[in-house]
């Protein structure tokens, strides 16, 4: 164990790993002062005792001269070994560190570059701070010709509103997922958007990062399937596919789930030949599986931590919230049963 893992150690409590590499900072960073007064109080403290024990061998000048330049030579040759090894471990120490941090920022970038979805990190204010390769490639940029440019201004003029709206949700520690058309290299392209805040060691926001999938083949699945459908059924199916989104406005992680599960479902009835009609019946139900969490107050929906057990027999009613909504609609797919 080296000098400066031993004095890290000493300076965080066991067991309180998170503190850490803060608490190892702060002793580094304290480090040239305790070197100096160290290396002070040493000098002293040498100094008067070589003193007392060359008066102790002899009192003749000659030999006190003598035996105080011996002592002086061995003392400098020890501080100078001594500030060698202790220099030369933090040179390694900054040298090693360096390196981990570039081969991490290495492989970082790697994995970034390979990822087939747009990947971000903004600041606070909505300015780009990195991207990876797939946002270059679907805006026609250079590497870093984003960096600084407001993200915002990648969107849709349309849809500028909704993303303002979600920056604010991130930098107020909520999750945001929303769909928004970007203006890329192939024209308007329709993005779901999730993003999340990013934080530091205090559990401050000081930036956003998401990432961003196209949903264009979605979206056209979407208009087949309705497409398939009568004139009065279609205006039915939008009308249900309206009234999922009613969740959006109280929890955006629950619609963006309803999406998911009607994405997974869609999947499984076509791969088993269902017909077309029962595939959009079963795709509506799921985007408006949950709508019954409006009756869910939403500081539990919201909760970070475990429900407590009358909060999860709150939680639990939404199911039967949902049926007693739907079951009062005529429509020509059994909605409220599969829910």
């Amino acid at each position: 164990m080296s000098l400066w893992t031993w004095i890290a150690d000493l300076s965080v409590p066991a067991g309180d790993d998170a503190a850490r590499p803060a608490e190892s900072a702060a002793v580094l960073r304290l480090a040239p002062l305790a070197l100096a007064v160290g290396y002070f109080l040493l000098s002293l403290f040498w100094i008067e005792l070589s003193d007392q024990g060359v008066l102790y061998l002899s009192r003749d000048v000659v030999t006190v001269t003598a035996l105080q330049a011996i002592k002086g030579i061995v003392f400098v040759a020890a501080t100078s070994v001594g500030l060698y090894l202790v220099v030369g471990r933090l040179i390694h120490q900054v040298a090693s560190t360096e390196r981990r941090s570039a081969e991490l920022a290495h492989r970082s970038d790697a994995i970034l570059g390979a990822l087939p979805d747009p990947v971000f990190l903004l600041d606070r204010s909505g300015l780009i701070r990195s991207v990876n390769r797939a946002v270059e490639r679907k805006f026609g940029a250079t590497p870093g010709a984003l960096t600084g440019v407001a993200a915002v201004s990648l969107i849709d003029p349309s849809d500028q509103d909704k993303a303002f709206a979600a920056l604010r949700r991130v930098n107020a520690g909520s999750v945001a997922e929303i769909v928004l058309k970007a203006r890329t290299v192939d024209g308007p392209v329709a993005f779901r958007y999730r993003a999340a805040p990013l934080r530091d060691r205090q559990g401050d926001v000081i930036g956003v990062v998401g990432s961003a999938r196209d949903i264009t083949a979605e979206i056209a699945a979407s208009q087949r399937a309705l497409g398939d459908l009568d004139g009065p059924q279609e205006n039915l199916a939008r009308i249900v596919e309206a009234f999922g989104r009613l969740i959006q406005v109280r929890d955006e992680y629950t619609y963006g789930h309803q999406i998911r599960v009607a994405r997974l479902a869609c999947a499984i009835a076509e791969h088993m030949n269902l017909p077309r009609n029962r595939v959009v019946g079963l795709r509506l139900a799921a985007i408006i599986h949950d709508i019954g969490k409006v009756a869910v107050p939403a500081e539990i929906l919201s909760k970070p931590g475990r429900l407590t057990s009358d909060e999860m027999a709150i939680m639990r009613r939404h199911p039967q919230v949902a049926y007693d909504i739907l079951k009062t609609f005529d429509l020509p797919w059994p909605v409220a049963d599969i829910v």
